[in-house]
Parts: C-alpha cells; sequence; structure tokens
C-alpha cells in the first residue's frame, strides 16, 4: 500500500471517529439540556406553592383578627397543611432531578461506563402528568446514551490499538526502502495528522459544553401543549 493511500485512509478513519464522538456529545447535551428545563419547572411549582401558602395564612390571620369563624378557619388550615405537604414533595423533587444532573455530568467526564441516572424513584413521586411523561423520555434516552457510550469507547480504543500498528508497520516498511531518515519524516507526519484531530475533538467538545440548546427547549415545551 502506497504512503499516500495509507496517510489518507487514517485521516478518514479519524474524521469518522471525530463525527461519532461529536455526534454523541450533541446528543449527551440536549439530554441535559431536557433535564435543566423539567429541573425549571420544578423550581416554577415550588414558587407557586409558596405563594398559595402565603396567601392561606394571610386570610386565617386576617379572620382571627376581625371575625373568629372556627369552621373556615379549620378549613383553611387544613388546606393550607395539604399545600405545605405538596410544597415538601416538589422540593424533593427538586432535589432528585438536581441530583440527576449532577451525575449526567459526571458520566460524560468519566472515561469509564457510567452508571444509569436513577429517575424510577422520581417519576413514582412525581403527580404531573407533564413532568412524568418528559422524564420518562429522558430516561429512555439517558439508557440509550449510557449503552452507546459503551460501545463506541469499546470502538475507539480498538482503533487506537490498530492505528498504532499501522504507523509500526509503515516504519518498518519506509525503513526497509528509504532509510530511516525517510521514514521519521512520514511518521511525523502521521503523528502530526492524530494530534491535529485530536485538538480539533477537544475544541468541539469544548464548545458543546458552552453552547445553549435552545431548541430543545423549545421542543419540550411543544410536547407539554
Amino acid at each position: 500500500m502506497a504512503a499516500r493511500d495509507s496517510v489518507e485512509m487514517i485521516k478518514e478513519q479519524l474524521r469518522m471517529k471525530d463525527k461519532e464522538l461529536q455526534r454523541r456529545d450533541a446528543e449527551q447535551e440536549k439530554h441535559d439540556t431536557k433535564i435543566k428545563h423539567v429541573l425549571k419547572l420544578s423550581q416554577e411549582k415550588i414558587e407557586v406553592l409558596k405563594t398559595t401558602v402565603k396567601k392561606q395564612e394571610e386570610e386565617i390571620k386576617d379572620s382571627r383578627s376581625s371575625k373568629p369563624n372556627p369552621a373556615s378557619n379549620a378549613k383553611t388550615e387544613a388546606k393550607i397543611k395539604e399545600l405545605k405537604s405538596q410544597l415538601e414533595t416538589a422540593h424533593k423533587e427538586k432535589g432528585k432531578l438536581a441530583e440527576d444532573l449532577k451525575k449526567s455530568a459526571k458520566a460524560k467526564d468519566t472515561p469509564a461506563p457510567a452508571p444509569v441516572v436513577e429517575t424510577k424513584e422520581v417519576i413514582k413521586e412525581i403527580r404531573d402528568p407533564k413532568i412524568v411523561k418528559a422524564l420518562k423520555k429522558l430516561k429512555l434516552k439517558n439508557d440509550y446514551l449510557s449503552k452507546e457510550k459503551i460501545e463506541i469507547q469499546a470502538k475507539d480504543d480498538k482503533e487506537k490499538e490498530r492505528l498504532n500498528k499501522e504507523i509500526k508497520t509503515l516504519k518498518k516498511e519506509y525503513t526497509e526502502r528509504k532509510g530511516t531518515q525517510t521514514f521519521n519524516d512520514k511518521t511525523s507526519v502521521l503523528e502530526d495528522i492524530i494530534q491535529e484531530k485530536n485538538d480539533e475533538l477537544d475544541s468541539f467538545k469544548k464548545q458543546l459544553k458552552g453552547n445553549k440548546s435552545a431548541e430543545i427547549i423549545d421542543e419540550l415545551k411543544a410536547e407539554k401543549t
């Protein structure tokens, strides 16, 4: 095999590898964006409950200072108790969502297979059907991404091993045909290409982390309506 053909083949394989990793990271970014959006909805729900509880408590206070009405007060206090219970549940939901997001972020930065985000318990406790539906979709997507990440990692390891063997083979061929100096020049070109592609991949990953996926948030909002 000619040296130019070998170099082009390796460059093409590196381009394919970059695209595959970029697609995986983009999918993970979309997944995290959706979790953040659901977390925001949960916080909004908490704020609404807080406002309602405060309003009910003020009504009881005003009622006691004017004309006592035991029946009305008892009913209002029961309502406040129920609202506080809902508020406590909402806080727990928010905490679990935040933990899910933290685990997901950790999974992206860890080379080894990361544990699947535990969303089953969250789904059981959340009563809002829209949030439940969104979380179920997120869990399915997370399961898929986790499995795909393991497969891609295995492919990457094999590809690195194959590329190293290819470079060693080229080294042997050029040493035999044109001498050590000629081979070193060719090997240096190959190593520069590999380093260049790795630098491009790192740069792309940083860009992904800094981008806001407004399109995915709009997609989730459309699903809720």
